[in-house]
C-alpha cells in the first residue's frame, strides 16, 4: 500500500459532506443490506457510548476491560487525532491501511449506487465511517463491539448496531441546532441511542437535568441506573504509589481498578466504563465475570488516551488538551491546576497557547481559560481555526492584565511559546480546541500540521 494511495483514499472519504440529506437511519440500513452486513449479528454484542465529554475515554476503558477478561473486542471511536485508522480497532489493533482502503473504495461505490437510485437522498460521511466499521467488525466477528456515537443518539448511525446497553456519560451544550438548546433536550436525543427494555447508565449530571432525563427514559421503557446513586464510586486513598485506586460497587459485586491517566474526570469515566461493561458482561458472558474482576485491578494502569492533559515535553514542560466544549475545557483546566498544586481561579498557571475552532463556543471557552494565565499566545489551527485576531480580542476583554501575543500560524505559536517559556522559566498549556492541540503537538515534534487529515 503506497502512502499516496492511502492519503488519496482517506482524503476522498473525509471530504464528503458531513451529513446526508435530512435526518434518518434509512440510508444506513439500506447500505448495510447492499453490503451483506447482517446487523442482527450485533444485536447482543453492542455497547453504546454517548454523551458530550468523556465518550472516547469511556469507550477505550470498556474495550480494555473486556479484552482483559478474554473477549475479542471491536471498538469504534471518533474523532481520530493523527490517523483515520484510530477510529476502528479490534483488540486495540487499528484496522490496517490495506483493509481500510479496500473497504473505503467499496463503501464509496455503494454510496454512488444508492445516490443514483435515490437522486434526492445523499449520504453523509459519518454514515460511511460507521458503515466501514460495521463491515470490518462483521467480517472479523468480535465477541463485543463498543461504539461511540458521533452526534446525538436518536438518529446517529451507530444506533443501527442495535444492542440494549448504553451510557450517557455527560452533557454539555453542543450541536444545539440539531439536538436542542437545553441540556435536557440534548440528553433526550442522546439517550435515544437505546429504547424500550434497554439499560442506560447515566454519568454525573446536574440534579435538575438528571431527574428529567430519568423521567424521559422511564416513559419509553428504558431501565435507568446512575453513577453515584445506583453504582457507588469511591477513590481509595490508602496507597502510596501516586495512582488513583477506584472501587465500584455494582449490586453484590465490588470492582477495584487503578488508573494512571491525569485528570480527576478520568476517575468518573473509568467508573462509568466499569459499571456499563460489567453490567453487559453479567448478562452476556457470566462465566467471564470473575476473570473480569481480577483483571480490572491492573488492566487500566497503562491505558492511553492521547491528547487529554498529555505532557509532550519536559523541558520546557508542555501539556496539551484536546477538549473542545466548555465543560471539557473547564474539567481539564481544573485538573491541570491541581496537578500543579494550584487551584482555579489563578492568574499564575504559566504560558497559555490558545485558539478555538470557528464552529465552537469561542467566547465560552476563552472565558474559562484566559483569566488563569499571565502570558497568552493566540493562534489559529489550520483546520477550522478562528482568526487569531478575533481570539485575541476576546482574550483582552476577559484578561486585561495578561501579556497577549498574536501568532498567525501554529508554527509561529510553537516557536514563540517555547522561547518564552524557557526565558521565563514557565510551563506551557495548550488548550481551546482539538485541532489546535494536535497541530501544536505535531509541529513541536517536527512534523507538518498541514499534513494532518481531520474531518
Amino acid at each position: 500500500m503506497s502512502k499516496t494511495n492511502y492519503l488519496t483514499t482517506i482524503n476522498e472519504l473525509i471530504s464528503l459532506p458531513k451529513f446526508g440529506t435530512g435526518i434518518g437511519l434509512h440510508r444506513f440500513y439500506a447500505l448495510a443490506e447492499m453490503w451483506d452486513i447482517d446487523l442482527a449479528f450485533f444485536r447482543n454484542r453492542t455497547i453504546h457510548v454517548t454523551g458530550s465529554n468523556g465518550k472516547g475515554s469511556v469507550t477505550t476503558f470498556i474495550g480494555i476491560l473486556l479484552h482483559s477478561a478474554g473477549l475479542k473486542v471491536g471498538v469504534f471511536i471518533s474523532p481520530h487525532l493523527l490517523r483515520f485508522n484510530e477510529r476502528i480497532k479490534i483488540n486495540n489493533e487499528e484496522i490496517t491501511d490495506n483493509e481500510l482502503v479496500f473497504l473505503t473504495h467499496e463503501a464509496i461505490r455503494l454510496k454512488n449506487v444508492y445516490e443514483k437510485q435515490n437522486a434526492e437522498d445523499t449520504i453523509g460521511a459519518f454514515e460511511l465511517f460507521t458503515l466501514i466499521a460495521a463491515k470490518h467488525f462483521f467480517n472479523n466477528k468480535p465477541d463485543v463491539v463498543v461504539v461511540e456515537a458521533g452526534i446525538g443518539g436518536r438518529f446517529d448511525p451507530t444506533k443501527c448496531f442495535g444492542g440494549d446497553f448504553a451510557t450517557l456519560v455527560s452533557l454539555d451544550y453542543e450541536h444545539t441546532a440539531l439536538l436542542g438548546k437545553s441540556l435536557e433536550q440534548i440528553g433526550y436525543d442522546k439517550s435515544d441511542i437505546v429504547g424500550r427494555g434497554s439499560r442506560l447508565i447515566l454519568g454525573e449530571l446536574a440534579d435538575d437535568v438528571h431527574k428529567k432525563v430519568v423521567a424521559y427514559n422511564i416513559s419509553k421503557g428504558t431501565n435507568v441506573l446512575s453513577i453515584g446513586r445506583d453504582f457507588k464510586l469511591a477513590i481509595d486513598k490508602m496507597h502510596n504509589d501516586n495512582r488513583r485506586h477506584l472501587c465500584v460497587n455494582i449490586g453484590n459485586k465490588i470492582v477495584r481498578a487503578c488508573i494512571d491517566l491525569p485528570g480527576k474526570f478520568q476517575e468518573h469515566n473509568a467508573g462509568v466504563a466499569i459499571a456499563l461493561s460489567l453490567s453487559w458482561l453479567m448478562e452476556a458472558h457470566k462465566s467471564r465475570v470473575n476473570e473480569y474482576i481480577e483483571q480490572a485491578k491492573q488492566c487500566l494502569i497503562n491505558a492511553k488516551w492521547h491528547g487529554r492533559l498529555e505532557v509532550i515535553s519536559l523541558a520546557p514542560k508542555i501539556t496539551i488538551d484536546v477538549g473542545h466544549s466548555p465543560g471539557a475545557v473547564s474539567a481539564a483546566l481544573i485538573s491541570y491546576a491541581e496537578l500543579n498544586n494550584k487551584s482555579i481561579p489563578s492568574n499564575d498557571l504559566g504560558v497559555l497557547v490558545t485558539g478555538v475552532s470557528s464552529t465552537k463556543s469561542i467566547e465560552d471557552i476563552l472565558n474559562i481559560l484566559t483569566p488563569n494565565f499571565s502570558y497568552i499566545v493566540c493562534t489559529k489551527a489550520y483546520h477550522h481555526g478562528e482568526d487569531p485576531g478575533i481570539i485575541a480580542s476576546f482574550v483582552r476583554q476577559k484578561n486585561k492584565a495578561a501579556r497577549i501575543v498574536t501568532c498567525n500560524t501554529i508554527e509561529e505559536a510553537v516557536e514563540h511559546s517555547v522561547d518564552t517559556a524557557v526565558k521565563l522559566g514557565r510551563d506551557i498549556y495548550v488548550a481551546g480546541g482539538l485541532f489546535l492541540a494536535i497541530e501544536y503537538w505535531q509541529t513541536f515534534m517536527g512534523n507538518s500540521p498541514k499534513e494532518l487529515m481531520f474531518f
